[in-house]
């Protein structure tokens, strides 16, 4: 039985409190018998990867002006077929 806490301990260590709640309820929900450690973390991984975003490092460049009136045309003249 210690192995066994300790292997889940390991394995769910790297998520937080939140996540792993929120993986719990998914369970309660969703499983007619209890997760084994790797649906339990697969459970976590697909949660925390909803809850985050991602940031891009470089700064956003709008398009030019040029480019942003030659799409419009291009959609309306699509539209307009």
């Amino acid at each position: 039985m210690e192995f066994a806490k300790k292997e889940w301990t390991e394995g769910l260590g790297r998520f937080s409190d939140e996540v792993l709640n929120q993986a719990i309820l998914t369970c309660r929900d969703h499983c007619d018998m209890p997760p084994s450690l790797p649906q339990m973390i697969s459970f976590c991984r697909d949660i925390k990867r909803r809850n985050t975003f991602y940031v891009s490092d470089e700064a956003h460049q709008p398009a030019s002006r040029v480019v942003v009136e030659e799409n419009i045309r291009q959609c309306k003249a699509y539209l307009l077929k």
